[in-house]
């Protein structure tokens, strides 16, 4: 519960800076939510992919896909 508590507490910060910026446009948040995530290394954790998606409501498949775009973007 302590990792369920740690992914919680770093997803509203992140998504509280996020949604406060107007620079980010509405269909770019949660990809910049999940960019800074992954630069925190979140989705090193087991599961954590699936509470992010559970809590910004959308599917783990979308998760996934910005993470690809992320490691693809490394290389």
């Amino acid at each position: 519960s302590n990792v369920d508590d740690m992914i919680t507490s770093t997803l509203n910060t992140v998504k509280e800076r996020i949604y406060n910026d107007p620079a980010i446009s509405s269909s770019n948040k949660n990809k910049e939510i999940i960019t800074q995530l992954y630069q925190r290394g979140i989705f090193n954790i087991k599961d954590a992919v699936l509470k992010v998606a559970s809590l910004l409501g959308i599917s783990k498949n979308t998760v996934y896909l910005h993470i690809r775009n992320l490691k693809e973007q490394e290389n």
